[in-house]
């Protein structure tokens, strides 16, 4: 009887234990936040929000994939649905499971697999389970328990210094972790549909040279050879996605760490399993995307930022459409929420132009948007250069005081929507303003002395965003985003400078590099073609456009436009004829006429006449709402030549 007893305290301990484990283990799980660690408990708990079998194609791998691929660019031109189940250095063997857990929910028929762990080298660890236990732990602290997740878990004990009790009890290996808990630990770990479907879209721009020879055999430092582990885990993908009736391919996003060397052993790799291996590094992938080192990067070349990730995302959607014939669901009531999260996704991509802007006439264009709350202070002198064009545009926003009245005027001001919410400048004196919204705190000050007293800020519950410097600080509040865009500060004080409209384009950009520009979601670009008899265009430019979609003779009159980076008309006419349209895209009228000796384009009644051989393209901004300029390129030669 005392034994049974002793036996029955035992189970009702153990009982206990356990159910504290499954309660405080949700508490003390590391959060993966979407604004400081790429959005890893978001992408996770966003794949278990996704309806069964909704998702036609499945994105694995690293940071690159997570980076480099928009299902929400493939679903906007293409109606394909995909998820990116996919983290930093996400080791091959996480892949694989993850891969094997979506297949009981899903029923993908393409999975596209980021290939850059087939290659062995210094920079690619992520088999070496114990020194990346962080990244590990990324995907597996937010796997749902289950069979799979156990498998898992006992694949990589086998394989390192780390226990079940490490990888599946949250409670035993953050137990150190109760004095760093905050609010969003107490949040429940439930499936919450994430926007980005997997994507995290970054938002800084860092540009980077391609290096000479960069895909010569050896212009990359370290050695190279297939990675035995990583290639083991795509073969048990392939075999796994053919149980399931799915092909697997191989992609690789562009980066500096690469070389021919690199591109072969993987290229050979794929031969030998027959994989399709799209290589997004090559010069021909590069030239058909567009892709440009100068603003597609985020951080110089290791991943691409949302510029970058649109361009390889339009890419590879209408690869997967015409090699796989997948359906186009943009119609099918049932994804209508796919549109709604594309809505969002758009705000990233006008987020991203925000956060670049350094002058101050566009970027008061950029941010009168309906959906932004601007904030904005005065430290030191902010009339000096208070220009009437500023003015104008404070005036859009919905701010009425003009500081070039008085120098050295403390100001503060908040709107939204072309509305004034609240707006004080005055001279003499410190003002401030506190106010509720969408459930923040805010408040403003601004103390505008002369010297070096001089002080202003802008907090948001609690936490100060301005950077409390001389001239107007601003602080861009999306409401969709339900974050900050970005702080900025313009000096147009004494010490500071005179903002107007820049030229966004050198009138010496040449045509490869205007496109590489202009053919993205900011943009519409309109081209005419005029062309002498006897007279005939460039075999090197006819690429170029054959890189941006237009496969028409270019040698003959010729119209096409370009909107939102997706070429959206052409036409062709017969030499010596003259051939017009007259359309109407996303609210802006375009006009234009091509022939054998002349050629114009029309943006909103503003024109310009191409009376040279050649290209002409007119490029509007639909951002600021303003045509940007004209630009001629003679790419002509003789017949006789």
């Amino acid at each position: 009887m005392g034994k049974n007893r002793f036996v029955l305290k035992g189970i009702i301990f153990m009982g206990i234990l356990g159910c504290m484990a499954y309660i405080l283990s949700p508490v003390l799980t590391r959060k993966y936040e979407y604004k400081t660690d790429y959005g890893a408990m978001e992408i996770a708990r966003g794949f278990y929000a996704e309806p069964e079998d909704s998702l036609d194609v499945l994105y694995l791998g690293s940071s690159y994939m997570r980076n480099g691929i928009s299902p929400l660019e493939i679903w906007h031109d293409y109606g394909i649905t995909g998820y990116a189940r996919v983290g930093s250095q996400q080791a091959p063997i996480v892949s694989y499971y993850l891969l094997k857990e979506a297949f009981q929910t899903q029923s993908p028929k393409v999975v596209v697999y980021e290939a850059s762990f087939l290659i062995n080298t210094q920079t690619s660890e992520a088999n070496n389970y114990d020194l990346r236990e962080n990244r590990i732990r990324e995907a597996i602290d937010f796997m749902k328990l289950s069979p799979t997740k156990i498998e898992l878990a006992g694949e990589i004990v086998a394989h390192s210094s780390l226990s079940y009790a490490d990888l599946l009890i949250p409670v035993y290996r953050y137990h150190e972790r109760w004095t760093d808990l905050g609010e969003i630990d107490f949040q429940r770990l439930d499936a919450v549909p994430y926007a980005y479907k997997g994507q995290y879209p970054a938002l800084t721009i860092s540009s980077y040279e391609i290096r000479e020879g960069y895909m010569e055999d050896g212009s990359c430092d370290e050695p190279a050879a297939l990675d035995a582990t990583t290639a083991y885990y795509v073969d048990r993908m392939q075999e796994l996605c053919r149980e399931h009736d799915a092909e697997l391919i191989l992609v690789h996003m562009p980066n500096t760490i690469w070389d021919d060397n690199r591109y072969q052993i993987i290229s050979e790799y794929a031969r030998t399993r027959e994989l399709i291996y799209l290589d997004y590094s090559t010069d021909r992938l590069r030239l058909e995307t567009g892709f440009n080192s100068k603003t597609d990067s985020g951080d110089g070349g290791a991943h691409l930022n949302i510029s970058g990730a649109g361009k390889i995302s339009r890419h590879l959607g209408r690869y997967l459409k015409e090699q796989f014939q997948l359906k186009d669901k943009r119609e099918d009531a049932e994804y209508a929420g796919w549109h709604e999260d594309y809505a969002v996704y758009t705000h990233e991509k006008l987020a991203k132009e925000v956060v670049r802007e350094t002058n101050l006439s566009d970027f008061l264009d950029l941010i009168n948007q309906p959906d932004y709350l601007v904030l904005v202070t005065g430290k030191s002198d902010t009339g000096m250069y208070f220009t009437d064009e500023i003015y104008r545009k404070m005036k859009k926003l919905g701010f009425k005081e003009d500081l070039a009245a008085v120098f050295y005027s403390s100001y503060i001001g908040a709107a939204q929507g072309g509305k004034c919410i609240y707006e004080e400048m005055n001279a003499d004196v410190a003002v401030n303003y506190a106010f509720s919204y969408n459930q923040h705190y805010i408040s403003l000050m601004s103390e505008a002395r002369r010297g070096a007293n001089s002080l202003c800020s802008i907090q948001i519950d609690g936490k100060e965003e301005s950077d409390n410097a001389a001239g107007l600080n601003f602080v861009i509040y999306d409401q969709t985003l339900n974050r900050i865009i970005t702080s900025k500060r313009f000096n147009i004080g004494n010490t500071g400078r005179l903002y107007t409209e820049k030229k966004q384009f050198s009138q010496n950009i040449s045509m490869e590099e205007l496109l590489q520009e202009t053919v993205t979601d900011r943009y519409l670009v309109a081209l005419s073609v005029a062309c002498d008899e006897g007279m005939e265009l460039q075999e090197e430019a006819q690429k170029i456009l054959e890189s941006y979609g237009l496969k028409a003779d270019v040698s003959k009159p010729c119209l096409a436009v370009w909107n939102g980076g997706e070429l959206v008309y052409q036409e062709t006419g017969i030499s010596g004829e003259q051939i017009s349209m007259k359309e109407v895209f996303t609210g802006i009228d375009v006009k234009a006429t091509s022939s054998s000796v002349a050629c114009a384009v029309w943006l909103n009644d503003e024109s310009a006449d191409g009376e040279e051989n050649g290209f002409h393209f007119a490029v509007y901004d639909k951002y600021t709402d303003r045509t940007v300029g004209w630009f001629g390129y003679d790419m002509t030669k003789s017949t006789e030549e």
